[in-house]
């Protein structure tokens, strides 16, 4: 086991009630640290990638500090490249929502 807590770092805004939504859909809400906004991306793209790593290092320590999260989840493609050097920083696990969710997916056909 990773963590007890999660903390979820989006990139939209319609993130900050969508994952508390999902969370209880799945039976996961007590599990549910937060949810934080990390910064807005247009269509999913950052153009300044370490301004994004910047963001997100900032939404993570808000997430651990304030929330009580000790495992992070960044939700969206553009924060898979910096998922282990976010890790790294803030000394909890943090992981990329698109590959957990394709891993998730390839268990379950095996």
């Amino acid at each position: 086991r990773m963590g007890t807590r999660i903390g979820f770092l989006c990139f939209q805004r319609i993130g900050l009630t969508l994952m508390g939504e999902l969370a209880a859909a799945y039976g996961f809400q007590s599990h549910l640290a937060g949810v934080r906004l990390a910064c807005e991306l247009k269509e999913g793209v950052a153009a300044d990638g370490d301004a994004l790593f910047r963001a997100m290092l900032a939404a993570g320590e808000a997430a651990i500090a304030e929330d009580g999260a000790d495992v992070l989840i960044a939700g969206g493609a553009a924060a898979a490249d910096h998922t282990d050097a976010l890790s790294q920083a803030l000394a909890v696990p943090v992981l990329d929502g698109i590959t957990s969710a394709v891993m998730e997916i390839e268990a379950a056909v095996q």
